[in-house]
């Protein structure tokens, strides 16, 4: 017998730590960095070998077994399981649609007919017509999702009716508006989700501006929520023939394919295919990407802002600026170190 790796578990080294990524349950687990060698080591040795490991590797081992990341195959089958297929592609034009409920409904509605999307992420002043519009949704529509963005305080009770009237409504959140744009949090934290579809198109896009397109107050189609770019207006594009002519074109693209891998302290990051991130990416002179919003996360010292022992980017010696993309390999050894090392108890 031998064992076998399971491909829905995906490995993704980060700079200070591996993370295990469980497709089909949609969990994960942190591990050492060089995982993946003693994935290759566990891979090669019969089962019954499990004895001559070393006390951790044994209990590495009872606990994949555990969680079904490694299976006991007979020799003759090893070689006969499929590698999981990661490869990603929608027959959506647009995945995602965030528009205003305002006259430009009917025409917004159109617009997600026309490029097959399924997901509408819907800004509200207020709840006035709230419900007529959402008929006027459901009912002239093939969405699957709908998220409603207030810029009001919305009743709980009037949160779980509007719910139970059209299915169709996942999450009711609450946003200060500022004139016609939405305020974003300066404190940026992402938010997960682990399966195999999203850490597929993770390994090429940007999760979240791929296929998205985002409609201001007048009406005014653009490639990112705040964006001073306007690629057309609602009025104009009415037929398959207007839109293509749109989203085909490289400028409103720009940002799809701008995925972790090609952005500076995400491509060091563990977290990388699970993570949501809306933050706008911006290009250097030297043709890579940055972001010019630190994430809540430093993925070179494993902290969380507001944890014990957190430190900024600037603090660990990582520069990621319009200028250039450096790390103080040493200052962050050194960090590391005192966070965690374990000390003697006489210490």
């Amino acid at each position: 017998m031998r064992f076998k790796w399971m491909d829905e578990v995906q490995v993704v080294n980060g700079y200070n730590r591996t993370l295990l990524y469980d497709l089909n349950r949609g969990e994960d687990y942190f591990v050492p960095n060089g995982f993946d060698n003693f994935i290759d080591k566990i891979e090669r040795k019969d089962s019954e070998e499990k004895n001559a490991l070393s006390a951790s590797e044994k209990t590495w081992v009872d606990f994949l077994i555990k969680k079904d990341m490694i299976i006991e195959v007979p020799e003759n089958i090893h070689q006969q399981f499929k590698p999981l297929d990661l490869s990603w592609d929608s027959p959506h034009a647009i995945r995602t649609t965030c528009a205003y409920n305002n006259a430009y409904l009917d025409d917004i509605l159109l617009f997600l007919n026309e490029t097959l999307c399924r997901q509408l992420v819907l800004f509200c002043d207020n709840a006035v017509n709230l419900n007529s519009s959402l008929i006027r949704i459901f009912e002239n529509s093939n969405l699957t999702n709908l998220d409603i963005i207030t810029a009001v305080k919305l009743d709980a009770e009037y949160i779980i009716e509007l719910k139970s009237l059209f299915p169709i409504i996942g999450n009711v959140h609450y946003e200060q508006f500022k004139g016609s744009r939405v305020d974003e949090n300066k404190n940026h934290s992402p938010y997960f989700i682990i399966n195999t579809p999203y850490f597929s198109e993770s390994k090429k896009f940007n999760t979240y501006f791929n296929r998205k397109a985002f409609f201001d107050k007048k009406g005014n189609l653009m490639s990112t929520k705040n964006s001073r770019e306007i690629f057309g207006n609602i009025s104009e594009l009415k037929s398959t023939k207007s839109i293509d002519k749109v989203l085909n074109t490289s400028e409103f693209k720009k940002y799809w394919e701008v995925g972790k891998a090609l952005l500076d302290i995400c491509k060091d990051c563990e977290l990388r295919h699970k993570c949501i991130d809306n933050r706008v990416p911006s290009p250097r002179k030297d043709g890579n990407w940055f972001h010019q919003e630190e994430c809540n996360y430093n993925p070179y010292i494993c902290k969380w802002k507001g944890e014990e022992g957190y430190q900024s980017l600037s603090k660990c010696g990582v520069v990621s600026d319009e200028n250039e993309f450096s790390i103080n390999h040493e200052k962050i050894a050194e960090i590391n170190k005192h966070l965690w090392e374990e000390k003697p108890e006489n210490a």
